[in-house]
């Protein structure tokens, strides 16, 4: 199989010569299915792919690829199913900006089957069929091999600066199920991003908590809007950022978070994102029993690994509070600013304890577990509005800095930063070095 799947390399060369597979997954676990038992029912769609195809929901393994390219850095994932028959493969990578023109897509589907066919009758094999064919309107290449033990399947297709390409090496002892795989391989489909937009709103409205109580509130003078540094009536905030660094999974403007905040200034929603722009946990507030407490849902999504198994039968059960994910209590200062909160699961147990101490201009940010053991010290420089322009972050045994950054923002007319520009800040032989970092950019929005 081995050498079956080298041919993969073949199609992945011709366009991208350096490339190195990155950190991915794999699942296993009860009887394989055979293809006759896959139809519309068992549809996988992946949202980061942009793709549908008859397989089931859960694959057998993943494989996120990066990939020199002379504009930058492509990146692509490659998703596996194991069958009674075979081995089914669907690869998609990004980055080749000169895929657009379509006379370049044309020689470039070209190329690939010329290489993979010099490589096939190199190898002795037979060229059952080679035929252009079209995907959602895509330019697209069928092609059937045969090797001695194996009948090859290959799809390839260009969409944008995409390349798609489906294999299926299925055991020759099956060929009576040809037609089956063929099918199989006829249900690929693109998804349009208004397609993809549909499918994250439907898991957002599908993963969202039910709201939380906003009364008997607790005794704070402060809010959750005063302690993130907003000014004025905050009804939402949407915060995007794009990478300046060129170390980022996604390098381009994506979405971070959403927050939404009652006319007391207190969360009662946030939506938080991941490094890949996608939403991945929502949280909701309110107050039970006079306390701040907060649940939350994630969202999951193909390229993440697989959540952790349940507490083994005949474990000891431990009595949650089910009304709450997390319980919070806070004590502030005698400027209503929040100098420690303690965190505590919904089965009464401390997880986490935050300390800040002001100081002047300066704000540090001290983290403890459970045991009161300090994990996280941080400080942020302040400037005459409250606002953050320098941050250290320290190892919590040595002391010693461990990454240092500055900022410049753009204040929109209530005075709260809508663009912050960061810089991180190095030293080498003495000299202070500066690089860019990240440009975050927040929309904000008032009550009246």
């Amino acid at each position: 199989m081995k050498k079956i799947f080298g041919l993969l390399l073949i199609f992945i060369l011709v366009l991208f010569p350096t490339f190195a597979g990155a950190q991915g997954f794999s699942m296993s676990g009860g009887k394989n299915p055979s293809i006759t038992e896959i139809n519309a029912k068992n549809t996988f769609t992946s949202i980061e792919g942009r793709f549908t195809i008859w397989m089931p929901e859960h694959f057998n393994s993943y494989q996120p690829m990066t990939f020199t390219l002379p504009t930058g850095t492509g990146k692509g994932s490659a998703f596996s199913w194991v069958v009674d028959e075979g081995q089914f493969r669907v690869f998609y990578v990004d980055g080749a900006a000169s895929l657009k023109d379509p006379k370049v897509a044309a020689q470039m589907l070209d190329a690939l089957t010329k290489s993979t066919l010099s490589e096939i009758e190199q190898g002795g094999g037979k060229v059952r069929q080679n035929e252009k064919s079209g995907v959602d309107g895509n330019a697209a290449q069928f092609l059937a091999l045969e090797l001695k033990d194996h009948i090859l399947f290959i799809r390839v297709l260009f969409s944008g600066t995409r390349m798609y390409q489906l294999f299926f090496a299925m055991d020759k002892k099956h060929q009576s199920k040809e037609s089956v795989a063929t099918k199989i391989l006829d249900s690929f489909h693109l998804l349009s991003m208004a397609d993809t937009e549909a499918l994250i709103r439907k898991k957002i409205d599908e993963a969202m908590p039910a709201p939380l109580p906003q009364s008997p509130t607790n005794d704070l003078k402060g809010s959750d809007a005063m302690e993130a540094e907003l000014s004025g009536k905050v009804k939402t905030v949407i915060e995007e950022s794009e990478d300046l660094s060129g170390t980022w999974t996604i390098s381009t403007r994506k979405r971070n978070s959403e927050q939404e905040f009652n006319e007391q200034g207190n969360l009662i929603r946030k939506v938080s994102y991941d490094y890949r722009g996608n939403p991945f946990e929502i949280q909701v507030y309110g107050y039970i029993d006079g306390d701040r407490v907060e649940a939350f849902k994630t969202i999951q999504y193909e390229y993440n690994p697989p959540p952790p198994m349940m507490a083994p039968a005949g474990a000891a059960k431990v009595k949650r509070d089910m009304r709450y994910g997390s319980k919070y209590k806070y004590k502030e200062d005698d400027q209503h600013r929040v100098i420690e909160r303690l965190a505590y699961h919904n089965d009464g147990n401390l997880w986490q304890k935050m300390v800040i101490n002001y100081k002047d201009k300066q704000k540090e940010i001290l983290f403890y577990d459970q045991a009161g053991k300090l994990y996280g010290r941080y400080v942020r420089i302040l400037d005459q509005k409250g606002n953050s322009i320098e941050y250290f972050s320290y190892d919590e045994k040595s002391g010693k800095i461990n990454y240092h950054s500055r900022d410049r923002h753009e204040f929109d007319e209530k005075g709260n930063w809508i663009k912050r520009i960061s810089e991180d800040v190095t030293e080498k032989d003495g000299k202070e070095i500066v690089k860019p970092s990240s440009v975050t950019y927040r929309k904000i929005t008032y009550y009246r």
